[in-house]
C-alpha cells in the first residue's frame, strides 16, 4: 500500500556533500519518492543536481518540509534521519494519507 507522509526537519547545520550524496543513493535504490520544499525551494531527491542545489540553497534557520510517497514511508524517512543525525535538530510528522485516502481527494495538504 502506498502512502503519502510529509514532516518538518529542523536543521542545526549544513548539509555536506557526503550527506547529500548518501541521500540520493537511497532514494535512487528505494521505491520512495521524497521531495524537499522550504521556501521558493523545491527539490526531487531523486535528481542529483536539483538535491545538491536545494542543500546549498536551503536557509538552516526555517524548517524544511520533507514529502514522501512510496511504500513505508517511516522507514524512509528513519533512514534520512540517520543519514542526517548530525543535522537535524528537530523532525516531526506534519501529516499522513494511506494509499486509499489520498485516492479519494482530487488535492490534500501535505
Amino acid at each position: 500500500m502506498k502512502e503519502l507522509t510529509s514532516y518538518q526537519i529542523h536543521l542545526n547545520q549544513s548539509v555536506t556533500t557526503s550527506e547529500i550524496i548518501d541521500i540520493h543513493k537511497y532514494v535512487a535504490k528505494s521505491d520512495c519518492e521524497i521531495y524537499l520544499h522550504q521556501g521558493q525551494l523545491i527539490a526531487d531527491a531523486s535528481i542529483m543536481p536539483k538535491l545538491m542545489s536545494f542543500f546549498l540553497l536551503a536557509n538552516t534557520k526555517k524548517p524544511i518540509k520533507m514529502i514522501i510517497d512510496g511504500n513505508n514511508a517511516e522507514k524512509a524517512h528513519e533512514k534520512i534521519e540517520q543519514i542526517l543525525s548530525k543535522q537535524i535538530k528537530q523532525s516531526d510528522q506534519r501529516v499522513k494519507y494511506s494509499g486509499s485516502m489520498a485516492e479519494q481527494h482530487i488535492s490534500i495538504i501535505v
